[in-house]
């Protein structure tokens, strides 16, 4: 039976609090499907997962060849794509999802506490900006938030009837989630305790469980062994690549090029780093594997050579994650911003929902499984945010447990005030306090934000746009190799031959460019040669 009475009547005012939120969301999709570029065209990580699809799609149902990331995402966006072979459709079907995703959160809060406890809980939800930021990119922040809702949903059905069948289908949400975002696969010890600690028949229910995350994460472990001939779930690269990201010695706590080793190219990263590490070529997973593994004896190797400096760096990554400044990577929100004017201003700043939520804790305590999975929710973000670096991406997640306990929150704080206890205000107050504190440098849109956006309106064949954003994009930054060789391509091909020899110029100046980089001026020099003396012979024609 249902713990939380659920027909219950929820005020006009906090009803129409809901519609507006929800009301402004589908407009912001829409604006964006319709108005910006990034909607029709994948780059970075995204062009991982569309590539990842494609083959899916060419060689159904297993693909050919390894998933340099999460395989689960590249599989939800081929479902669409067998339509039509559209990335947009893949973004529909994710705005889908998105909208889905919010339905069944509401719902399961409902089951446990009720439809106005859920109701202000989906106000929460509906108003962290940078959730609807990823609701719209070809990334798996959205997808890590629907899994989340998924197992908390799973939880609230166990709380209500803790039988093996139940625990069995949450033990099928933990692994689903799993091959969302590895990092939750902390989730795995943390129900499993409270399996084992419920009342009943402890053996059937956690065997149930563990059953239930084998049958879920089977079918991906038999494709990654047919396709590999290793019997994993986790990215080829093992996470190795994140790691060094995270810990070497030019880390800050966000991503970085690693001292010049990445140059944010991940189309190119695999080439750049086993031309770096001297990895052997040889067949692709057993590459990506032995990058994998090289990243992480040197980033260990640059741990213990300065562990005061790791130390130090651990604690910059928990204050960035706990600010109020969204630190994104592979989309630039400052950017979004100054091409539509609906892009996500104004919400629940991260920092303060975290602040809120800390005092909600209380309540959610002695819940069995729910509790267990806010806490293994909690737990796993925080990991991936402390063993790689912080992302507003990497700590997205930590939006469900927020919303959850975020009414809570503010009731805690509302009696500590009525009762004049000063110890939770402080506290409440420093913390706050702490995340207001400006974590960014900038506040303007990134080389990188140019770079990508000029990407996208080639991909929708604009290139004499892709070519002035590519202007803006090295007025940021002029010395950024990549950007210029990719805007000494466009010139040439679009017939400015002394611009390009120009930026060709510019790159011959520069140092210690990768070995792909040297490679691609070199051809785009004999290009150059070859145009610019046919157009002396024909007299400039």
């Amino acid at each position: 039976m249902r713990l939380a009475e659920t027909r219950e009547r929820l005020s006009p005012w906090l009803t129409a609090l809901l519609v507006v939120l929800a009301l402004l969301r589908v407009l912001y999709h829409c604006t964006y499907l319709a108005e910006v570029p990034f909607a029709l065209a994948t780059f970075s990580d995204g062009r991982q997962y569309e590539l990842a699809a494609r083959d899916i799609l060419a060689s159904p149902p297993l693909g050919t060849r390894p998933f340099y990331l999460q395989g689960l995402y590249a599989y939800l966006m081929a479902l669409p794509m067998a339509i039509r072979a559209w990335v947009s459709l893949a973004l529909l079907f994710q705005l889908a999802i998105a909208g889905l995703t919010h339905w069944w959160f509401a719902r399961a809060l409902a089951r446990w506490r009720g439809r106005t406890e859920a109701a202000w809980a989906s106000v929460a939800l509906l108003s962290f900006p940078m959730l609807a930021f990823y609701e719209n990119k070809f990334l798996t922040g959205s997808l890590a938030v629907t899994v989340s809702v998924a197992v908390l949903a799973a939880a609230v059905r166990v709380r209500e009837a803790s039988t093996p069948a139940r625990w069995a289908a949450l033990g099928v949400a933990v692994g689903v989630a799993i091959l969302a975002r590895p990092n939750f696969a902390l989730l795995v010890p943390v129900v499993g305790v409270a399996a084992l600690r419920g009342a009943g028949a402890r053996g059937r229910t956690t065997a149930a469980f563990v059953l239930g995350v084998f049958v879920a994460v089977l079918p991906m472990a038999a494709r990654n062994a047919a396709v590999t001939g290793r019997a994993t779930v986790f990215p080829a690269h093992g996470g190795g690549t994140s790691f060094y990201i995270g810990n070497n010695a030019h880390a800050r706590g966000v991503w970085n090029d690693a001292g010049g080793l990445l140059s944010g190219d991940v189309s190119r990263e695999r080439q750049e780093l086993r031309e770096t590490l001297g990895v052997p070529p040889g067949p692709e997973a057993e590459e990506i594997a032995a990058i994998g593994r090289a990243l992480y004896a040197r980033g260990l190797a640059e741990i213990a050579d300065d562990p005061m400096r790791w130390m130090v760096l651990e604690v910059r990554k928990v204050w960035l994650m706990l600010g109020n400044d969204e630190l994104t990577q592979d989309y630039d929100h400052f950017g979004e911003r100054e091409l539509l004017w609906c892009s996500p201003r104004f919400g629940l700043p991260f920092g303060v929902g975290f602040a809120l939520a800390v005092f909600g804790i209380g309540r959610a305590r002695n819940e069995g499984a729910v509790s267990a999975v806010l806490l293994g929710l909690a737990l796993s973000t925080f990991a991936a945010n402390v063993l790689y670096f912080t992302s507003a991406q990497h700590r997205l997640p930590w939006v469900l447990p927020m919303a959850v306990l975020l009414p809570d929150g503010v009731r805690a704080l509302r009696r500590a005030a009525a009762q004049r206890r000063w110890v939770p205000l402080v506290v409440f107050a420093a913390l706050l306090g702490a995340s207001v504190w400006p974590r960014a440098r900038k506040t303007d849109p990134s080389a990188v934000h140019y770079y990508n956006l000029a990407i996208a309106w080639f991909y929708v064949g604009q290139p004499d746009r892709a070519i002035s954003t590519l202007d803006r994009a090295l007025e940021v930054n002029p010395d950024h190799p990549v950007i210029r060789l990719q805007r000494l391509t466009a010139l040439r091909e679009r017939g400015h031959f002394e611009a390009a020899k120009a930026d060709l110029d510019r790159l011959d100046a520069q140092e210690n460019l990768p070995g792909w980089v040297r490679a691609k001026m070199e051809d785009e020099r004999m290009r150059l040669r070859t145009w610019l003396e046919y157009t002396r012979r024909h007299g400039g024609s």
